[in-house]
């Protein structure tokens, strides 16, 4: 966390919430607020689809491992330029999608990493039908490509 907010261990002690309990993910130590591991360890897996943006806060994070074990698909999500947008199936990245206006139709075309099942594929054009409202586009069109 010092490195994060660019100061010193000993300066954020002071600050420092002394409630914390370890928890173990994928084989690394975090820590979280003792008063939320029941809450946390008791949640129901998440479920669903959901088009993130390339600078969602979720993609931020410095766990790139845990949340893309693959290095190669980390490569195509978290690139130094023109970054995609990430499929969001459940709690899986399960693929990549851009977005680009053509008139007044948003076209979204999502590149998969693997076969998309038909609730995904419900899932995205959902989510297109969203994205396409927000940025006030009359149409949309999701093409998928191959991975």
């Amino acid at each position: 966390m010092a490195k994060f907010l660019g100061t010193s261990v000993t300066a954020l002690r002071p600050a420092w919430p002394d409630d914390l309990a370890e928890v173990r993910v994928e084989g690394r130590t975090r820590l979280l607020p003792a008063d939320r591991v029941e809450a946390l360890t008791a949640a129901a897996p998440p479920r669903g689809v959901r088009l993130l943006s390339a600078h969602d806060p979720y993609l931020q994070t410095g766990d790139r491992d845990l949340l893309l074990p693959d290095k190669a698909r980390q490569k195509e999500v978290w690139r130094a330029l023109g970054r995609p947008g990430v499929l969001l199936a459940d709690v899986e990245i399960a693929g990549t999608w851009r977005a680009r206006t053509v008139g007044r139709r948003l076209e979204v075309t999502v590149t998969p990493f693997a076969a998309p099942e038909g609730r995904i594929r419900g899932g995205v054009e959902a989510e297109a039908a969203r994205l396409a409202e927000a940025r006030g586009a009359a149409d949309v069109r999701v093409a998928w490509a191959r991975a």
